[in-house]
């Protein structure tokens, strides 16, 4: 059976709602930390989150308050609303292989044709999909080639975020405990959140 436009599209919004979602954790990490990162439980962090990628504000069950960037110190510039668009980037770069994670026998390796895969690519982009300041190295093309050419799907690699997080100068930029607790949770959770963001999509095109 052939997808039609509104599966591309809600499977976009999938893309889409998890890069929010994980945005959305690290800011509530980064925000929390600054008060007291050694009584945050990770382990709920994941948990909760990861629960359901698909909804931002799944974070919020954690009973934390919602947590603006202007209200946090250090990310208060507009530098670190940009990570939202960053994380959208990398994820949906990554499109190309989408039929290579499905199981042989799922719709999405037998109907979802590569025109399909460029054109969900194309709506995450208008989605808000952004590789601010050229900071990811991946690119859809790239990917889509490796994928034609069969190539494994190279590794999940977050170094990006370290330069991101750096490059916002000011507290952001400092080196201490505070911020390697956020690189290590962003390090942690964004292999997570690619797996369970794969899974959301092949629910929704199956």
């Amino acid at each position: 059976m052939d997808y039609k436009h509104n599966d591309i599209q809600n499977a976009a919004l999938v893309i889409q709602n998890a890069s929010a979602s994980l945005y959305n954790v690290t800011l509530c990490v980064y925000g929390v930390s600054y008060e007291d990162f050694y009584n945050l439980n990770v382990k709920d962090v994941f948990k909760v989150s990861l629960s359901n990628v698909t909804d931002p504000n799944m974070y919020l069950n954690l009973g934390l308050p919602v947590l603006e960037p202007h209200k946090i110190a250090g990310a208060e510039n507009d530098h670190f609303i940009n990570l939202k668009g960053l994380i959208h980037y990398y994820f949906a770069a990554r499109i190309p292989f989408l039929k290579r994670n499905a199981p042989s026998d799922h719709r999405v390796a037998l109907s979802l044709k590569d025109g399909q895969l460029k054109e969900l690519y194309k709506y995450a982009e208008s989605g808000g999909a952004v590789n601010y300041n050229n900071l990811i190295a991946d690119d859809f093309k790239t990917m889509y080639r490796d994928y034609k050419g069969k190539y494994p799907e190279p590794l999940i690699m977050t170094d990006w975020f370290r330069r991101f997080v750096y490059a916002g100068g000011g507290e952001l930029a400092l080196v201490n405990n505070r911020n390697l607790f956020l690189f290590g949770c962003f390090e942690t959770m964004f292999p997570l959140y690619y797996s369970a963001m794969i899974e959301a999509l092949l629910s929704v095109l199956a």
